[in-house]
């Protein structure tokens, strides 16, 4: 079928679609029970029916169109046709079967059976070939071909020749030919197919009616889901009870179509532009891709979109992505994420999730990042949107983008109110790293809409136990066509947690691979399990195009370039080759391609984008490994610069994150290889302002405390030198980046106690905080306090408290700067160095500095600014509670009475602050231990006793509590004994 609407331009597919299509609009029209149902999921009552009249409307005219196309191009008989097809293969494909017959018994055959098998065969050849083929014969043949043979052998085979056999000869005959017969039948009637153009196309007719026989049975399926949901609704059980109801029998019905090789999943863009077009709004653009299952990608089997091996083993997950989605519907806006390492499942996961929540008139499915970035985000604005729907958005490498998730989450909800339908997004990410992570914990407002509350936990994915794990390897090995897995269960699951702790389901499916390809996987290692995968690709689809026997490494490399980009777009191709890039082929063949990774196209077949090597995992390590190739070479570094910097024009946006997830899972394997040339590519000369800025954030990355490149001086340099040049001297955002770096730095050297290199990159730090381009810069001056912060400590631990004092000043004086006497975070830092510095002079014994320090903080939380700040509050509590046990511990009675009485005064001013409280009871409990051996030192001891138990009873239950309630209920009941 598909060859026949690529040779013909038939719209075949589309007009089974658009019959799709009409007959749903039609079922919804007259199902009330499923139309109010439907509109409860977001599709709006007020104008379902004439929505589904304007669908009917244009899916008739759609259907006509097409049907006209059709019947213009074919003119021929239908039935006719198909039936010469039919009566040449009936009279070709037994007389082969007799030969193949005779050749598969293993034992001999005598020469009168021979001769007896052969005249059954050219019996059976005429009787076939001259058979009545009624249009119900070939109706049977196009919908189920085991049945028709069965029909057409009990029909013809009784007046064919009777084969003097013995009987169970004559038996296995028999079954022989009810099996084979269907097979040689349709490679023959292919053959006649091939022959002629009106054949193929009637054949495709006939399936394309089965289509419209399918339609009318998903009619009926739809009549029995909609008196399901009748009976559900009648026993009043929970909308959420209800939804697993409805969300089940989908499942089951797509699982069904799934089976029969049924795919109407590729048309679902269409049909979510042509809803977008009858609500009048505009949306964003939601994406779950698919895949026409009959050419199915031959080399992607890891991309989680073509669910290669069976979804199971995440219920608890998928039944907590449920929950956020519908268990607290008056909450307008709420965001969730899943974390999990890099081939944990977590975009499987997600997938799997829109899958079965598409079936309910959800908008759904990953956000495309210029949306996020440009598109949407510009053109009609988050703050702007009302979602015609209940919405859920799913972003995907969102470290990556930090900075525009953050911005999204918080305007959605500040404009949760204006929203007419819930939205929900799923962020999904390896990890939070506290650098970009720390944005988000520092709104209010993403505070706020986060699903559960600051407390609740993130959804990680935990590893597969040993039944799951088992359960892929063999899926997978099976799948290569190698039968049953007999290598040792146990040996194989205990090699598996040596290759990958975590359990990743990745590594189960490269670990089916590896035993299909070798058998023996003991002794490997997991870069013996990708370089094993990456063979299989090359070996098996690659190798054999003859693009590639002609230079198979040009192709590599532009695999690889668009890897690193993460895709790239058809209309930048033209632009790399205008470039004359070496070591590129001299054109792209896409039908190599294809083998090679995939071709996204649009509607008329052309390509839009050239994709890379998924999943992430295994494109990293394929580009490291071509990369590793490449530096072999003659020029092979000059090459490889080239295709970097390329790389870095076609998409900075990603080839930046995929760099860093690079280095970040395979730096042991190409320490001294691919890394060092990944990480010293220089920017473009020709880069845009937005490639410098992304290109600075993977020097940033370089130069962070958790990379584990070593010379990280060297990449903070590339930062500042990029900062101060000429184009980029005045740009905030590389000026951040340089500034979240020198603080990186001076907290790597600080950990390493190189406390002179630390103090360099303060002051270098500071002297960019205090130019004239970035004197009033909030995210620079932050940075900048961090890191005054940090040096406190790190003098104070080396007992240079002249140092730290210094810094305290510093940190103060910026704080009281016009610019920032009201900055909150600036103050914060503040608090926390006074803090830092109470505590280094108080086990100094210097109490008069110690004393000065908390006065300064005091007064600090007391000014009108920051009164009723409760962060620089608990500073000042923790101060409070250190100082009254170093002035108990020297019997300074009434300067720790003094600062338990500040203690409990907060406690007071900030009642529903666990923290706080926790703080201040400690401060009285210490004060309450160490005088009971002279009491009358407390003057009011029943009163502190009493506000002693008023906090342990209404914050006890609180985890912050945990470490010293034990102590304080101990005081507690010595006092009370």
């Amino acid at each position: 079928m598909s060859t026949v609407a690529k040779k013909m331009t038939l719209p075949l597919g589309k007009l089974a679609a658009w019959l799709g299509v009409y007959a749903t609009a039609q079922h919804l029209t007259h199902s009330p029970e499923l139309a109010g149902f439907l509109a409860t999921c977001g599709l709006r009552s007020d104008n379902l029916d004439s929505i589904c009249a304007q669908l009917q409307s244009l899916a008739g005219n759609r259907t006509s169109d097409y049907w006209k196309d059709v019947r213009a191009l074919s003119g021929f008989g239908i039935n006719h046709n198909v039936e010469k097809a039919f009566r040449a293969a009936l009279e070709g494909a037994p007389e082969q079967l007799a030969a193949d017959y005779i050749g598969s018994q293993p034992e001999a055959i005598s020469k009168k059976e021979r001769v007896e098998i052969g005249r059954y065969f050219t019996s059976l050849a005429y009787q076939l070939s001259r058979a009545d083929l009624p249009d119900n014969l070939i109706d049977r043949y196009v919908h189920d071909r085991a049945a028709f043979v069965e029909q057409l052998l009990n029909e013809r085979s009784e007046q064919a020749y009777t084969p003097d056999l013995s009987t169970d000869r004559s038996q296995h005959l028999l079954a022989w030919l009810v099996i084979h017969l269907e097979k040689k039948l349709g490679l023959y009637f292919l053959e006649e197919l091939k022959r002629d153009h009106n054949t193929e196309v009637g054949y495709s007719i006939a399936l394309l009616e089965q289509c419209a026989l399918d339609s009318r049975r998903t009619r009926e399926q739809l009549d029995q889901l909609a008196d399901a949901l009748g009976d559900i609704a009648s026993h009043q059980q929970t909308g959420l009870d209800l939804l697993r109801q409805v969300l089940h029998s989908l499942q089951l019905m797509q699982e069904y179509h799934r089976k029969q090789g049924i795919d109407f999943r590729a048309y679902r863009r269409d049909f979510e532009a042509l809803l977008g077009q009858l609500n009048e709004r505009q949306e964003p653009v939601l994406t779950l891709p698919v895949y026409d299952l009959s050419k199915q990608p031959r080399n992607q089997l890891l991309d989680y979109h073509l669910q290669h091996t069976t979804f199971l083993g995440r219920e608890p997950e998928m039944e907590a992505l449920l929950q956020f989605m519908n268990s607290q519907p008056d909450k307008p806006f709420q965001w969730w994420m899943v974390t999990g390492p890099g081939g944990m499942g977590k975009s499987r996961l997600a997938f799997e999730f829109c899958q079965t929540m598409s079936g309910l008139s959800y908008h759904i499915g990953f956000l495309e990042k210029s949306d996020l970035e440009g598109g949407f985000a510009q053109a009609v604005g988050w703050s702007r949107w009302r979602p015609t729907r209940p919405t859920l958005i799913v972003i995907d490498y969102v470290a990556a983008y930090a900075s525009s998730v953050q911005d999204m989450l918080g305007i959605l909800q500040r404009c949760a109110r204006q929203l007419p339908h819930r939205v929900r997004v799923l962020l999904l990410e390896r990890e939070t790293r506290e650098d970009w992570w720390a944005g988000f914990e520092n709104d209010p407002a993403i505070h706020q809409s986060r699903y559960g509350g600051i407390d609740h936990p993130l959804l990680d994915l935990p590893p597969f136990d040993d039944e799951r794990i088992w359960n892929i390897i063999t899926e997978v090995y099976q799948k290569e066509g190698k039968g049953p897995l007999h290598a040792d269960k146990d040996e194989t699951l205990a090699k598996l947690a040596d290759l990958d702790p975590e359990r990743r389901p990745l590594f189960a499916f490269l670990v089916g691979l590896a035993l299909a390809a070798d058998g023996d996987i003991r002794h490997w290692n997991v870069e013996q399990l990708l370089t094993n995968l990456l063979k299989r690709y090359e070996d098996k689809f690659w190798k054999k195009h003859p693009s590639y026997q002609h230079n198979g490494q040009a192709h590599k490399n532009l695999l690889m370039l668009a890897t690193l980009a993460r895709g790239i777009p058809a209309e930048k191709i033209d632009d790399l080759y205008a470039t004359a890039i070496a070591g590129l082929p001299e054109q792209i063949d896409s039908d190599l391609y294809e083998r090679m990774a995939t071709v996204v196209r649009d509607a008329v077949n052309s390509p839009v984008e050239y994709a890379g090597l998924q999943p992430d995992l295994v494109g990293e390590y394929f580009v490291l490994k071509q990369l590793t190739e490449l530096l072999r070479q003659p020029n092979g570094r000059q090459k490889a610069e080239s295709l970097l910097q390329a790389a870095w024009s076609v998409k900075a946006s990603d080839v930046w994150w995929m760099c860093w997830m690079a280095v970040e899972d395979f730096y042991p394997y190409f320490a001294t290889t691919a890394i060092p040339s990944l990480t010293l590519t220089d920017l473009p000369q020709s880069a845009s302002a937005e490639d410098a800025l992304y290109w600075s954030q993977w020097q940033y990355n370089l130069a962070h405390t958790d990379s584990q490149v070593p010379d990280k001086e060297r990449h903070y340099q590339k930062v500042k030198t990029l900062n101060e040049s000429e184009a980029f001297v005045h740009d905030a955002p590389i000026a951040l980046q340089r500034a979240m770096a020198a603080y990186n730095l001076t907290k790597y050297y600080g950990d390493d106690k190189n406390l002179p290199a630390a103090e360099r990159k303060y002051e270098d730090l500071k002297a960019l905080n205090e130019s004239e381009a970035f004197a009033h810069d909030p995210p620079i001056a932050l940075r900048r306090a961090r890191a005054a912060v940090n040096l406190t400590k790190y003098y104070g631990d080396d007992k240079n408290l002249p140092a730290a004092e210094r810094k305290y000043e510093d940190l103060k004086a910026l704080n009281e700067s016009e610019a920032f006497a009201h900055d909150p975070p600036i103050a914060l830092h503040r608090a926390m160095a006074a803090y830092n510095l109470t505590k280094y002079y108080g086990d100094d014994k210097n109490l008069p500095a110690a004393e000065r320090k908390y006065e300064d903080l005091k007064a600090l939380n007391e000014s009108e600014a920051f009164a009723h700040d409760p962060p620089i509050a608990l500073q000042r509590a923790m101060a409070a509670y250190n100082l009254t046990l170093t002035y108990c511990r020297n019997e300074y009675w009434q300067q720790a009475g003094a600062k338990v009485d500040d203690a409990r005064q907060l406690a007071e001013l900030f009642s529903s602050d666990e923290a706080i409280g926790y703080e201040a009871a400690k401060a009285m409990g210490a004060f309450l231990a160490f005088t009971q051996e002279a009491p009358a030192i407390i003057e009011n001891r029943a009163a502190l006793v009493d506000r002693l138990a008023e906090l342990i009873q209404r914050f006890g239950q609180s985890s912050v509590w945990e470490e010293y309630l034990p102590v304080l209920k101990d005081v507690l009941a010595a006092e009370l004994t």
